[in-house]
């Protein structure tokens, strides 16, 4: 149950019965002209193993999905990972399989650095989830300079993000923060695990996005440092606009220390464990 994502609600299983249908057929089609096999285990599925059965109910279908399964996955969301899911016709399914059905992947090294792609996956999830909401991205400080940024969009939106990158777009990566535009409160929020105001690019961005809108928001920041570790800074940028969605002030989050050890165990709350 804790590999479903947050828009998924777990009954028997992270899949709907219907999308167990659709993953059994796509199967069966795949496994009429090859085997499964899985790059990484270097695995497959013998075409003897495949039996014909009308299945009652939910479980019981998940079940004969899984016995063919056996020795290539043991969890779910490793079935999306196959090649055979792309025999869903339906395209939108299968984004939805591949994507929003499941939490995003445990970085490698599972304390590590999180990277755009990291922050990228959790936060979208979040914003299919609340229609309210728009994530931009994980961006380098100084995006809106070489690309084209709609700030005319942001009024449709209670609450607009962005976790920036320290670094401009030509330079390695350094440092996460997050920014929240909350259209309810006319406030800009910014926030640094390191309790720092933000940079000369942020500052600029904050500039332009008051005067395009025409919208004197307020602007806030966190001066509490509460980041002592190197490689928190992603979960502390992620953590601040979960909790800002989930009803938290500004002030609540920022006045609380936050530890990395508490970081560290938010981890495991919007990832899943790195195994098959």
């Amino acid at each position: 149950m804790e590999q479903c994502s947050p828009l998924v609600v777990f009954d028997k299983s992270c899949f709907t019965l219907d999308e167990l249908q659709m993953i059994a057929q796509a199967y069966n089609k795949y496994i009429r002209n090859k085997a499964v096999c899985h790059s990484e285990l270097k695995a497959c599925v013998p075409r003897k193993q495949i039996k014909s059965h009308k299945y009652l109910n939910k479980q019981e279908l998940h079940k004969a999905i899984q016995d063919v399964l056996d020795g290539i996955c043991s969890t779910e969301a490793c079935w999306t990972e196959l090649p055979f899911i792309n025999h869903i016709q339906d395209k939108q399914v299968v984004e939805k399989l591949k994507y929003f059905t499941f939490k995003p992947k445990m970085p490698e090294s599972k304390y590590s650095w999180l990277n755009t792609k990291d922050i990228n996956e959790v936060l979208q999830q979040h914003a299919q989830l609340h229609d309210y909401f728009k994530f931009v991205g994980a961006l380098p400080s100084d995006f809106y300079k070489v690309t084209t940024f709609h700030y005319d969009q942001i009024k449709y939106y209670q609450k607009v993000a962005i976790v920036f990158n320290l670094d401009t777009h030509d330079q390695p990566g350094s440092h996460w923060v997050s920014l929240l535009i909350d259209n309810v409160l006319k406030q800009i929020e910014y926030f640094d695990s390191a309790g720092n105001a933000p940079n000369k690019n942020i500052s600029m961005f904050i500039k332009k996005v008051k005067s395009k809108t025409r919208v004197n928001y307020k602007v806030v920041y966190n001066q509490r440092v509460h980041q002592k570790e190197n490689n928190e800074c992603g979960i502390y940028s992620i953590y601040f606009i979960i909790q800002r969605l989930m009803g938290f002030t500004f002030k609540d989050i920022s006045n609380n220390i936050i530890h990395d050890k508490t970081m560290n165990k938010f981890r495991n709350i919007i990832f899943r464990p790195r195994v098959l």
